[in-house]
């Protein structure tokens, strides 16, 4: 069975300033591009669970992962 933490913690003290929405854009772009195959699913799953919530996909996920991983 995968464990994971999908909480979520927004950290208040980091602000940046952007001079455009191009700039925001190609900021974001370069963090997915560094972000590892486990972030970016870590990721996925946080916004999935905050639109369909935890308890309806989560049982017939996993079996899916499980068999993924065989």
């Amino acid at each position: 069975m995968i464990e994971m933490d999908f909480s979520v913690h927004v950290d208040r003290t980091v602000l940046e300033v952007v001079d455009s929405f191009e700039e925001m854009n190609r900021r974001d772009r370069e963090e997915s591009w560094r972000a590892t195959p486990a972030e970016r699913f870590r990721w996925l799953e946080i916004c999935r669970r905050a639109n369909h919530g935890r308890a309806k996909y989560e049982e017939g996920f996993q079996r899916f992962l499980e068999v993924a991983e065989r």
